[in-house]
Formats: structure tokens, sequence, C-alpha cells
């Protein structure tokens, strides 16, 4: 343990930490800096580029799958506190962040069971380190290249210049959270998954899922239902069990 934890914990708070503190000092410093200069210059350059080019940004999002980036961190800028252990997976990292305020990336370490969670001001390069695996929140949505989104890493105005993004951005699980309703049909081989004990590992399991478009979730069963195309309509559920469902679509803006 103490080997491990002295190494592991050294070893990521040393290296992480250390890392990530010296990617949090260097990481704010540079990060502040560059979250101010990159909120000036990209809020700036977001505001013109946005204002003048309106609409030149499309956004591609990928799957949590598809944005996995194995074997490398992206350091510093760890929000508080930090991290999180006891996060089973990789994908139960990314959704968990995507339910953290300010979150835009993550750094997973599969041996201590730890999840890493980080603000946008994160060193965009990725690093070779070992045992760990990353994901950018901007590569999920689809928006990394979007100059109004890199703007809004400081207080610049590169936001208020999206021209055609026309306000359709995408929302947090909780803010796309729709308790007690069902989006009947359209339930994805096998229909269900069970061992999902909240609605984000359910979003999750559906972002690594090819063609899944919704989800229903059952937190007294831990049941995760995926859905295609084609789902209903949402309406109230009668089973008087507490059910929540979801609409991708509603996480990166595109309904």
């Amino acid at each position: 343990t103490g080997g491990e934890t002295g190494g592991e914990t050294g070893g990521e708070t040393g290296g992480e930490t250390g890392g990530e503190t010296g990617g949090e000092t260097g990481g704010e410093t540079g990060g502040e800096t560059g979250g101010e200069t990159g909120g000036e210059t990209g809020g700036e350059t977001g505001g013109e580029t946005g204002g003048e080019t309106g609409g030149a940004c499309v956004k591609t999002p990928k799957t949590v799958a598809q944005c996995k980036l194995p074997g490398q961190r992206l350091a510093g800028a760890q929000l508080s506190p930090g991290y999180y252990d006891n996060i089973a997976s990789y994908e139960a990292c990314v959704a968990l962040c995507q339910t953290i305020a300010g979150c835009e990336a993550v750094v997973y370490k599969a041996a201590p069971k730890r999840c890493f969670v980080k603000s946008g001001a994160y060193r965009k390069t990725p690093e070779p380190y070992a045992d760990s695996t990353s994901a950018a929140m901007c590569c999920i949505r689809g928006d990394c290249d979007c100059p109004a989104e890199e703007g809004a890493g400081g207080e610049g105005a590169g936001g208020e210049g999206a021209g055609g993004e026309g306000g359709n951005k995408g929302k947090s699980i909780a803010e796309c959270t729709l308790n007690g309703i069902n989006l009947p049909g359209a339930q994805l081989s096998p229909g269900y998954y069970e061992g999902f004990p909240t609605v984000a590992s359910c979003v999750a399991k559906c972002q690594a899922t090819p063609g899944c478009k919704a989800i229903g979730h059952k937190s007294e069963a831990k049941r995760c239902f995926v859905k295609g195309a084609g789902y209903g309509a949402a309406r109230a559920d009668t089973s008087g069990r507490p059910t929540a469902s979801l609409e991708l679509c509603c996480l990166d803006g595109t309904c």
C-alpha cells in the first residue's frame, strides 16, 4: 500500500498532482494566463471569428469510446477536490465529469479506480502517461475546434460572438434529465442493462453504444434502457417506480 499508494499517489499525485500541481501552478499560472490571454485573445478572436464567420464552426459529436485517449493524460487544472476514488471505469469517470459544473476533461487510472476531473484550463496537448486514460469533453460534444468555445476559457466575449451557433448549446446531464418521464419504444438489443446505479452511468453506456439516442433509467432496479432513433414522445411514467429519461441530443444541443 505504501509502495503502491506512495508510488501510485506519489506517481499520480506527484506525477498527476506534481505534474498536476506543476500542472496546476503551471496550469493555473499558465492556465490563468492562458485563461486570461486565451480568454482575451480567444475571446476576441472567438468574438471576431464567431462574429465574422458566424456559423463556420460545425459540431461533430463523438462517442465516449471515440474520444478515449489510452496511455495519455491531459495535465493540469484539477477541479476541487482534485479526484474521486472508487470510480469503476473510464466511462463512469466521463459520466461523473458531465455532472460537475465546469468539468472539461478527465484522466482515469484503472488500478486505483481514480478519476481526475479538470477545468477547461487543462493542457490541450496529451502527454504519454502509463496506466492513464483521458478524454476531453469538447471531443464528445464535438466543439473542440469552435472558436467561441475556446474563447470562453476566460471572461472574453467569444461566446457572445458565436454567430451561427444560434444559442444551440448543449446542457448538463442534470439539466437534460426528465424525472418521472418515459420515452417509449425503440429499445436496442438486448433492451436494457443491469448494474447502472445513476442516470449518468446509464448515459455513459448509451454514448458507448452505437445507435443509442436516448435512455430510460430505473434507479431502484439499477436498470438502464438504451434506445435508438424512433422512440416515442415523452409521457408520464405510471409504473409507480422512480423513473428518468434523457435524450442525448439534449446534451449536445441538437434536439
